[in-house]
């Protein structure tokens, strides 16, 4: 593997000095050296087949609901004129505001646990503990770097704390890690919080993990074909229903009555 730059320094304790140094982005903390790089490879390739396959699931779940909850203000003063205009607008917003999740859940959280080789966390939200000879690492691994507010990071504070009392069970040095797939956040409060090229190089030993990732990344053909006839066919089956439930005789679309639905009183 390649060899780890000279301002990269490991630590192995938690003094006040060592934080600061954190802090300052001249040292972090290495938890692995080292991937088995066909394997990562390997299931890589499962895990995008796998972003595809929970995505085409979301399009043949998709209802009318989905469409006529959409903004129908908006939707007007775009200038939709089509039944296909109105549906089309939405799916691609669905598809736009569901695909961050899911690829953070079937691609780099599952990638991020693999590469981290170690041992299912009994804690709630701590995903991997890591134990060595002096030293145990409880790492939870989120996909970017905007993903807590105030209650849900006090609560991974709470899981983390849990987590402590195995450590200290054992006597070893307890080291709490945000792990952030991509972005850049790299603090240390509660928990040493690292993100992007940061949080790969500590799980893998390689600086440019992070960069070899997209490297390894080949859907097939066959899967993007795939995926683009469910966009299809929930395109054309949408389409559908909301011409017949929304357009007249003439084929104009009733605004009115779109409205009504989505924003009128209760009956």
């Amino acid at each position: 593997m390649p060899s780890k730059p000279s301002a990269c320094v490991v630590l192995m304790c938690t003094t006040e000095f060592s934080r600061q140094c954190y802090l300052a982005g001249d040292y972090m903390i290495q938890i692995n050296s080292t991937y088995n790089e066909d394997h990562i490879k390997e299931r890589l390739q499962v895990f995008v087949e796998r972003f595809y396959e929970s995505m085409t699931t979301k399009l043949e779940g998709m209802t009318l609901k989905n469409i006529t909850d959409k903004n129908p203000y908006l939707l007007r003063v775009k200038g939709f004129n089509t039944a296909s205009d109105i549906v089309n607008s939405a799916l691609n917003a669905y598809v736009s505001s569901a695909e961050e999740t899911v690829f953070g859940n079937e691609v780099f959280e599952p990638l991020a646990k693999e590469v981290c080789n170690g041992n299912k966390a009994l804690a709630e939200g701590v995903d991997v503990m890591i134990e060595r000879d002096r030293e145990i690492f409880a790492i939870a691994v989120k996909s970017g770097p905007r993903v807590f507010n105030a209650d849900s990071k006090k609560r991974q504070i709470q899981n983390f704390e849990k987590a402590k009392k195995l450590a200290q069970q054992a006597r070893k040095a307890y080291y709490p890690v945000i792990g952030y797939c991509y972005g850049r956040k790299d603090t240390e409060g509660h928990a040493y919080e690292m993100a992007g090229q940061t949080f790969w190089q500590a799980v893998s030993g390689d600086e440019k993990f992070y960069a070899r990732i997209l490297e390894w990344m080949e859907v097939p053909a066959t899967v993007r074909d795939s995926y683009k006839g469910a966009f299809d066919r929930a395109s054309n089956r949408l389409v559908r229903e909301f011409a017949s439930q929304y357009c007249d005789k003439t084929g104009e679309i009733m605004w009115e009555k779109l409205a009504a639905i989505n924003s009128g009183k209760r009956r």
